[in-house]
């Protein structure tokens, strides 16, 4: 706006000093409407200037009703939490941010680190303790000699990987999974290897949102520290955090929801003809590469 203002300023010069020289000449047609057109310009500009001037200063000195910027800059400031608690951080509105901004390749990049490798080792290690040890294995120890006997090439993974989502999702052995899942999630979330990563998201969500919108970015920039990314960052941590912690239970919304989709998943592989060339394929790879390595 520094770059237009002298500009802006010249042609508005320019119009007035037109308008003076074609006034006097104002009887002839030709110069009428050179005065007509010169005077509305005057004016539009005149209008243009007070009206974006009155919005950081006192023009000419005025008081009533300008400067309105630097007045309202508390309800400016209200006015962007407002909007960032019911619009920026609405459900619709993070779950279209979160699919536009391909957060699921981000969590891949993530896993694929070395800090995201290290917690998934820490995760199965959990697992392996906390949870399987609570677990009946008989039905798996029995399937596992069936499939020695038959020969490993020959002998189809899915039934094993079925069998052994079903024994995991049964009530006491998914409650104590639950609970270790929620909680190492909590660890996860908090933690400031995460933070990067979210903080990444947030400017991704906050620049979706004040997109071609001067009155968003304004509430933003007048929001002050409450509405940083680093702040919001914060308050999502906490908040998810906060709310894993509330549903910790197996029988919470949450803990259903997941616990009843882990169920349809396994009851549907039975028929998913493609999930199973995918577990079989794989079982192929893994058993070749362990092969390998004991031959070496």
């Amino acid at each position: 706006m520094m770059k237009t203002k002298p500009v802006a300023t010249t042609l508005l010069v320019v119009m007035a000093i037109i308008f003076l020289i074609s006034y006097p000449q104002r009887q002839d047609m030709f110069w009428a409407f050179i005065m007509h057109v010169s005077g509305a310009a005057m004016i539009g500009g005149l209008a243009d200037w007070y009206a974006v001037t009155a919005l950081f200063t006192k023009p000419l000195g005025i008081p009533f009703k300008t400067a309105i910027l630097p007045r309202s800059k508390e309800r400016l400031i209200q006015m962007g939490r407002t909007m960032l608690s019911e619009e920026l951080l609405r459900v619709p509105q993070m779950y279209y941010a979160i699919k536009k901004e391909r957060v699921m390749v981000r969590i891949i990049e993530y896993g694929m680190s070395d800090v995201g490798q290290g917690q998934m080792r820490d995760i199965l290690y959990g697992v392996g303790n906390q949870v399987l040890s609570h677990m009946d294995i008989e039905p798996m120890r029995q399937e596992i000699n069936k499939a020695i006997y038959k020969g490993v090439t020959n002998w189809k993974a899915t039934p094993l990987v079925i069998l052994f989502g079903r024994c995991m999702l049964e009530r006491h052995t998914a409650s104590i999974f639950w609970l270790y899942f929620n909680r190492t999630c909590q660890r996860v979330i908090a933690s400031n290897q995460v933070y990067p990563y979210l903080y990444r998201v947030m400017l991704d969500i906050m620049k979706t949102y004040t997109k071609d919108s001067f009155f968003r970015e304004l509430a933003i920039a007048f929001g002050g520290d409450g509405l940083s990314p680093e702040r919001l960052v914060e308050t999502v941590q906490k908040k998810a955090v906060q709310f894993l912690k509330d549903n910790e239970s197996i029988d919470s919304d949450l803990g259903r929801y997941v616990w009843g989709q882990a169920i349809r998943f396994f009851n549907n592989l039975e028929t998913n003809a493609e999930w199973q060339a995918f577990i079989e394929e794989h079982k192929d790879q893994w058993i070749k590469m362990v092969l390998e390595e004991w031959e070496g």
